[in-house]
């Protein structure tokens, strides 16, 4: 395969599974969707740029075509994390969402294969941009069975927290645990 190509395909995948992922958080939860996609890839980005920016200066921050501002892959998280949001819109197609995530990786391949960055640096990118957004708590929500929006998992824990507190003054006691995770169970079935 033409390296030229690839590295091509991979700045513009770079953009466009964002869009993607912007586009179907939109049509899942309307403008709601386009600022949970917007907190994603703000966390995304500034964890990414202030990373490079710590190890400019380091041996991680050497490219291997001997530039500079290797690590961590901002192509990768910039993919990465629109890959994520559009997985997380569309749960219900398996297919799709690992189509889309191997067009992550090719993104994260192009840059290896353009000496533009070691594979750490994508590795790193990648993990980036899914906790970036999937595993943050701005984006995750816990639906009931019929789709009823039940909260955040930032709002669920700080009700846990709240219930624990109010069942006793000790430390968490295992039947608090067992309590709140019964309660749960009933409120998600």
């Amino acid at each position: 395969m033409n390296i030229s190509f690839l590295r091509r395909a991979g700045d513009f995948l770079q953009f466009a599974l964002p869009a993607a992922g912007a586009y179907a958080s939109y049509k899942r939860e309307q403008w709601k969707g386009l600022k949970k996609w917007l907190k994603g890839t703000v966390i995304t980005a500034a964890v990414t740029q202030g990373l490079k920016f710590a190890f400019n200066y380091t041996v991680l921050g050497r490219r291997p075509d001997g530039g500079s501002r290797s690590f961590p892959s901002g192509h990768t998280s910039s993919a990465f994390s629109g890959a994520s949001l559009f997985s997380s819109a569309i749960e219900e197609e398996l297919a799709l969402s690992m189509l889309v995530y191997f067009l992550a990786c090719t993104v994260g391949c192009s840059r290896i294969a353009a000496k533009r960055h070691h594979p750490r640096d994508v590795a790193l990118g990648a993990a980036i941009g899914i906790c970036g957004t999937y595993y943050s708590p701005f984006y995750q929500t816990i639906r009931d069975k019929g789709g009823k929006l039940i909260g955040s998992c930032s709002q669920l824990i700080d009700s846990y927290k709240q219930y624990c507190h109010r069942t006793t003054k000790e430390p968490i006691q295992v039947q608090a645990v067992l309590e709140t995770r019964e309660k749960l169970k009933q409120k998600l079935a």
